[in-house]
């Protein structure tokens, strides 16, 4: 997983002993009716995206993390939405079926470079973490999280 770092963009895990346990990540995502029974209704525009996210970031202060999901609403949005409050852009992905950015097919697939372009592009700088938000370290085949 690729996340970023950068002024306000990764804010610290609460310690769960301390806290009994807490949301990790918070994930808003659009309705796309293409394909249901409200396919009659309009999707959600690029700026009702950005509105409900940049809403999830000031009222769910109890999610220390969100997360711009790149497969629905691109890459080229994802890195928008770091600007609106976001700070995981989510990893690299082959094949995910059950939701899709409006004109994109099933096979979403990013590599590990356009993550890191694409969050550096933004203006934030890419760090690999683990499930729990730690910085994974590499080295050559080995690897280890700080924190």
């Amino acid at each position: 997983m690729i996340t970023l770092t950068g002024v306000g963009a990764v804010l610290p895990t609460p310690d769960m002993s301390e806290m009994g346990g807490y949301y990790q990540t918070i994930t808003p995502l659009p309705f796309f009716p293409d394909g249901s029974d409200l396919e009659d209704l309009p999707g959600p525009t690029g700026l009702e995206n950005l509105r409900t996210l940049a809403i999830t970031r000031l009222m769910l202060d109890n999610f220390p993390h969100v997360k711009a999901f790149w497969i629905m609403q691109s890459l080229p949005m994802a890195q928008v939405m770091l600007e609106a409050g976001a700070d995981d852009i989510d990893g690299t992905v082959v094949w995910y079926d059950i939701t899709k950015a409006v004109g994109e097919g099933t096979h979403q697939e990013t590599t590990e470079l356009d993550l890191k372009r694409a969050i550096g592009e933004a203006g934030y700088e890419p760090v690999e973490r683990d499930t729990l938000y730690r910085r994974v370290v590499r080295d050559g085949r080995d690897w280890r999280v700080e924190g």
